[in-house]
């Protein structure tokens, strides 16, 4: 009871994962909804925002 459970040293976090990871701590939302101006620290959650307050559905591009 009461244990922290064990995270990994920051320098065995890729480079994106820090930066991901930061934003936790700093408050960054580098990702506006275009519609409502809301913004997000994570892509993923700008687009779950996007599907369901504007039912917008974003399609990928392969070339």
């Amino acid at each position: 009871p009461g244990e922290t459970p064990e995270m990994d040293p920051p320098e065995q976090l890729s480079c994106l994962a820090q930066d991901t990871h930061l934003r936790t701590h700093t408050g960054e939302r580098p990702f506006p909804c275009p519609d409502c101006g809301m913004r997000f620290s994570h892509r993923a959650t700008l687009r779950l925002h996007q599907r369901r307050m504007h039912n917008t559905v974003h399609v990928k591009y392969v070339e």
